[in-house]
């Protein structure tokens, strides 16, 4: 990305703040619109002096990028202006990092702003992207870092309206964690075998000598071990779960076994 304005339509949404809060640390200048109602990320960008104007402003003169969320119709083009949703501006700007992806449909929030975190306690200056409003021990959700490692919450929803591939399909992780794979949403995944062929294709996409960490015991996971034993030989698999060793070592100061196995 080249540009050096980026207007964020729907930018009170979660991954909307986070990627435009990591786009500002790179450089971007950043504004953006949104609805009237309360959000959980209102404090977030008020903080970082990030104001909102109404869904119906016209888009600020000298704008390079329009960035949608996929709750928005894309917008009418404007002279050309160039307008992407919101997985392909993320994609682009980890394009060139080493991905560390966090997909599933439990987990994947808390997983990812934990990693965030032990990295930077180790003195890793990683960037991330964490589909929340905050994060322990960190100032932001979204950060670009320095570090070559990106952290990435990776989302199995539909790209925009109009594109219904997965998000996470934009993306190639190096090292993909899933937490577990579920069916839901319905509306984009009308079939248990239409979410197994996403998640099977982003296991697919990992490059060869990348690293895939699953639990097996989690049943559409179990499956996919299965059915692409092939595919897995050329990457690394790790498993974890409640059975490993470590499991009951660890001492957090959030609570639940859930929380263990992220």
């Amino acid at each position: 990305m080249d540009s050096k304005h980026a207007y964020f339509i729907g930018i009170k949404g979660v991954g909307m703040t986070s990627l435009a809060l990591a786009m500002a640390d790179a450089g971007w200048s950043i504004s953006g619109s949104d609805t009237s109602e309360t959000f959980i990320t209102d404090e977030t960008l008020a903080s970082h002096h990030l104001g909102v104007d109404p869904l119906s402003a016209p888009i600020p003169k000298g704008t390079d990028l329009i960035v949608y969320s996929s709750a928005y119709s894309p917008p009418t083009t404007i002279n050309h202006l160039r307008s992407i949703p919101l997985a392909q501006a993320l994609a682009e700007f980890v394009q060139n990092r080493q991905v560390i992806a966090v997909a599933g449909v439990g987990g994947k929030t808390t997983t990812s702003a934990m990693l965030a975190a032990l990295f930077h306690a180790a003195g890793r200056h990683v960037g991330y992207y964490v589909g929340t409003s905050s994060i322990a021990g960190l100032p932001k959700p979204g950060h670009a870092g320095t570090d070559p490692v990106y952290i990435v919450e990776a989302d199995e929803y539909a790209i925009s309206k109009t594109d219904h591939r997965p998000k996470f399909s934009l993306i190639t992780p190096g090292i993909l964690i899933t937490t577990n794979i579920i069916h839901d949403h319905p509306d984009i995944y009308p079939t248990i075998k239409d979410t197994l062929v996403a998640f099977t294709n982003l296991i697919k996409s990992i490059p060869v000598g990348g690293t895939w960490i699953c639990n097996p015991s989690d049943p559409l996971t179990a499956q996919i071990i299965t059915l692409q034993g092939q595919t897995l030989q050329a990457i690394k698999v790790v498993p974890y779960g409640s059975d490993h060793p470590l499991f009951n070592q660890l001492k957090l100061s959030v609570f639940g076994d859930q929380n263990r196995l992220d």
